[in-house]
């Protein structure tokens, strides 16, 4: 019995005057929610025939009594046909054979550019033919097979074809399937074949290409699941492409999944590419970018594979970007991120030397009686852990095979084959990290070792990343190893730049670690943790003025002779704050306050006035660094001491004074050096003095000029700081700090009445050192100075204490260009008891 639903049956007529209709072409099915051939289970021998169009190739002949009877068979066409089967269900236990496509020559003829799109349903029976164009006898050359959802030969004993393009015999070209959410072959029986372009008993499988999404394909006891992008059981598989996403794929007897699979023929230049899903849990699994089953080569192959399970569950596992059981398998390449591949019940031992009884492995390229050469295994993304081995090109010969690694973590029970191996250590690796680590028998003899850092990574002298490690010992005769020319560098926690080098760690691991401590070049953005200092000693200084000039303004102004205060006791108060900016090379901004808390006391002598100020002083401010290249560094700083101001001032004018301070200054910092956040606390004392000379001149019965020099030292004692990073900690040395600075002014004072006045002033500093300078072991950092001229500009009000108000102030504001640029400002109390 036969069933036929078809948009067309072409049959040839040939005879008399008539012309013959050769093709069937550009025809259109649709058929929806149709049953078709399903007999009862006592009917057997069915054949359902479905598709687009229909190319029989039957002529007829023109008989004078019998008139048109069938003639000979002649080749046809099936062009352009188009299928579309929605929920239909077609064939049933007992039929035996279904054959849909989008276009059919059933006999012999080409099947080109036909299409068939199928959406749920069921395709049962014995054989299933499944196919965009479909051919007995021809060549199947860029037919599409869309699938989505529904089952294909899913019953017991079914033999299900699923191909883009589908020849019985000829060249399957350039086909294209897609299936999405279908299960094939998936109850114990016979075997299932899924491919972009099926060739089967003669012909070749060229540029084919199958995708496959979240599908179940051969998943039961007893099925062999062959999936690939191009099938050729005879002739070559050559530029196919096969893409699983998810699913399961040949849980059954065994499993061939490959870019192109060559029966007896060549298969290369395929690509197979795998993202999750399960592969071969069964009894075997193949999976290759270019298998070439019984005879042939498999050659420039390329495997991809992501997050896929393959081969647990005890099932043999047979993975390798080309795989040639009696052939040469040389150019292939395999990339994996990831995955589980095999368990701890089929961990291959190599127990034999017998490449031929290896089983779970993964190598760039197999060939079991040929020439092993020329592979790459790539190991990249997220780490390869398993317990199968790891080879390169597994072969009677095996030469130049290449083993590039990336990542971290990597696990694997095997290494063997491989004559280069590159490690690639990842940005972001750290001390103590691992590449790739073996746990059986690990062999790299004659093998030539290349190691780059692909960012600057973190290494401190004594640390290291280890590159291979087995605990067992490795194999290691004859090896050479160099880092790679353009290799990063490493950074220790100090921010010392150092190349690496490669080195044997006995005879058990190959490790990166640095060069001699004392080879290497600290990074210039350390010059901020010199800065901090910079920035204390300008705090130093401007403590040191504040208490020079607008405390002893204020204190005096507590002892006024002709106002009957002599000997008295006057306490005083002194307050000011600065926002100051420090060129050292580059810049420091500093911002705080400045209190100074004393006593003063005036001697009136015959011809001149003494007076002494002890106090107490305390600053708080804090500070920002910044470097020309963006670097910033902030941080807070105080200080806390004592003191001692004397000064004579004569009654010709002349005056002279000096001043001695100390104390502790305490103070932090917080930056990013090289991308990494950096801190650290430092402590240290300091000691000052000063000592001025200065001439005052009147200038009418109201005002006067006061001409003066003066000389500023402040010492800041040496300091160990322990600089914090995400790299580690590092002891960071300061070196004593002295400033020396001058100062050349005048004051104008105009006295509005015997108790106000307001003065101007100006004056030229000069700094003539105040190196800051840093050190972390051998290493000097840039060192900031402030050396150099600043120019600054008073301007101020004070009032005196009389016998009626016992109270006296001093308000100050200064401004300051040149090296030292910015507001300095001030209000004194003081009060006379």
């Amino acid at each position: 019995r036969i069933i036929l639903l078809t948009a067309t049956l072409k049959i040839l007529e040939r005879g008399l005057d008539k012309e013959p209709i050769i093709d069937s072409t550009n025809n259109t099915l649709n058929a929806s929610g149709n049953t078709i051939g399903a007999a009862s289970e006592s009917v057997t021998g069915s054949k359902n025939y479905i598709a687009g169009g229909i190319a029989a190739g039957q002529s007829l002949v023109y008989d004078d009594n019998d008139g048109w009877i069938p003639g000979d068979l002649v080749p046809v066409k099936a062009t352009g046909n188009t299928a579309t089967l929605t929920n239909n269900t077609i064939g049933t236990t007992k039929a035996d054979d279904n054959y849909v496509a989008g276009g059919m020559v059933t006999v012999d003829g080409d099947a080109e550019s036909n299409s068939l799109t199928i959406t749920g349903g069921a395709i049962e029976g014995n054989f299933s033919y499944v196919a965009g164009g479909y051919t007995a006898k021809g060549t199947a050359g860029s037919n599409t097979l869309q699938v989505s959802g529904g089952t294909i030969g899913t019953v017991q004993g079914s033999k299900p074809f699923v191909a883009g393009g589908y020849t019985a015999s000829g060249d399957a070209t350039e086909n294209t399937a897609i299936l999405s959410g279908v299960s094939i072959g998936t109850l114990n029986g016979i075997d299932s074949y899924t491919a972009g372009g099926y060739s089967g008993k003669a012909g070749k499988a060229t540029g084919n290409s199958l995708t496959v999404l979240n599908s179940s394909i051969g998943i039961e006891n007893g099925t062999k699941a062959y999936v690939a992008g191009g099938y050729a059981g005879a002739g070559d598989a050559t530029d196919n492409t096969l893409t699983i996403s998810g699913g399961t794929i040949g849980t059954g007897n065994k499993a061939y999944v490959a870019g192109g699979y060559a029966g007896k023929g060549n298969a290369n230049n395929n690509t197979l590419t795998v993202f999750g899903g399960t592969i071969g849990t069964g009894n075997q699994a193949y999976v290759a970018g270019g298998l070439a089953d019984k005879s042939g080569n498999a050659n420039n192959n390329t495997l991809n594979l992501s997050g896929v399970t393959i081969g647990t569950n005890s099932a043999e596992g047979y993975v390798a970007g080309g795989y040639a059981n009696k052939g040469d398998a040389t150019g292939n390449t395999v990339t994996i991120s990831g995955g589980t591949f095999g368990s701890s019940e089929n961990a291959e031992t190599k127990e034999t030397t017998d490449i031929t009884k290896f089983v779970n492995y993964i190598a760039g390229g197999y060939a079991g009686t040929g020439d092993a050469s020329d592979n790459t295994v790539n190991l990249q993304g997220d780490a390869l852990k398993t317990t199968y081995s790891l080879y390169g090109g597994l072969g009677t010969t095996s030469t130049d095979n290449t083993l590039n690694v990336s990542n971290l973590n990597n696990s694997v029970s095997n290494l063997d084959y491989f004559q280069n191996l590159n490690f690639f250590v990842p940005k972001g690796s750290r001390a103590g990290d691992t590449l790739l680590t073996v746990t059986d028998t690990a062999t790299i003899t004659n093998a030539a070792v290349t190691a780059k850092l692909l960012a600057r990574t973190p290494l401190n002298p004594g640390e290291f990343i280890t590159l291979l490690r087995d605990e067992n010992g490795i194999a290691m005769d004859g090896i050479t190893y160099n880092m790679a020319a353009d290799s990063a560098e490493t950074i220790d926690a100090g921010f010392v730049t150092r190349p690496a080098v490669i080195e044997k760690q006995g005879t058990t691991a190959l490790v990166i670690t640095l060069v001699d401590a004392t080879i290497g070049t600290l990074s210039p953005d350390t010059k901020l943790i010199a800065e901090s200092r910079a920035a204390a000693v300008s705090t130093l200084f401007n403590g040191a003025d504040f208490a020079a000039t607008d405390g002893f303004a204020g204190a005096v102004a507590a002892y006024q002779e002709e106002h009957g205060l002599k000997g008295a006791f006057a306490p005083f108060v002194a307050m000011g704050g600065y926002n100051l900016r420090a060129d050292t090379g580059s810049y420091v901004d500093t911002n705080g306050i400045n209190t100074d808390i004393g006593f003063v006391r005036q001697n009136y002598g015959r011809n001149h006035t003494d007076t002494i100020m002890p106090f107490v002083e305390y600053g708080n401010g804090n500070y920002t660094s910044h470097l020309d290249d963006g670097a910033r560094g902030d941080g807070d700083q105080r200080y806390v001491g004592a003191g001692l101001l004397v000064r004579r001032d004569r009654a010709d004018g002349l005056h002279y004074e000096g001043m001695l301070r100390a104390g502790r200054l305490n103070g932090d910092f917080k930056g990013i050096i090289e991308g990494y956040r950096a801190n650290y606390d430092s402590s240290a004392a300091y000691v000052g003095a000063m000592a001025g000379l200065g001439k005052r001149i009147p200038a009418g019965k109201t005002s006067s000029y006061d001409f003066y020099g003066k000389f500023f030292w402040n010492h800041l004692a040496s300091d160990s700081v322990q600089l914090h990073s995400d790299i580690g900690t590092a002891q960071y040395d300061f070196d004593t700090i002295d400033s020396y600075r001058t100062r050349l002014g005048f004051r104008w004072t105009e006295n509005t009445d015997k108790t106000t006045s307001y003065y101007a002033g100006l004056a030229w500093n000069y700094e003539f050192g105040g190196d800051a300078k840093a050190r972390y072991r051998t290493f000097d950092t840039p060192s900031p100075s402030t050396k150099g001229s600043s120019a600054l500009l008073e301007l101020g009000w004070q009032s005196k204490i009389t016998r009626d108000n016992p109270w006296g102030a001093d308000i100050r504001f200064t401004g300051w260009a040149g090296t030292q640029r910015g507001v300095t400002y001030s209000a004194t109390v003081s009060r006379a008891f």
